[in-house]
């Protein structure tokens, strides 16, 4: 059995990821923000990708092994890319914006 792409995709540079929800979670004025903007977060690390192409072309091969045309595995590449982006800092948002609660 091969490796999964999609699995293997999802280790994709988080920290970019971890650092936006920190900031996302300490520059918040509200819950709704700090709620909202990892989605937005997750299109802007997407343009990013995009733009500048970090390590797209190692899963997008990975992908394309797996029987994808290159249109499907530029599709599966971004949405991976978006989903751990929001996955990733939506989490760190919500704890930094209760930790600032808490201590205030």
């Amino acid at each position: 059995m091969g490796s999964n792409p999609i699995l293997s995709a999802t280790s994709i540079q988080l920290m970019p990821n971890v650092i936006a929800g920190l900031l996302i979670g300490g520059l918040s004025a509200t819950w709704g923000q700090c709620l909202t903007n990892p989605f937005l977060w997750g299109a802007v690390f997407c343009l990013g990708q995009s733009i500048f192409g970090w390590s797209k072309g190692h899963y997008t091969a990975s992908f394309e092994h797996s029987g994808d045309t290159p249109q499907q595995a530029r599709r599966k590449y971004y949405f991976v890319e978006y989903v751990t982006a929001v996955v990733t800092a939506l989490p760190c948002a919500v704890l930094v914006r209760f930790v600032i609660l808490a201590l205030t």
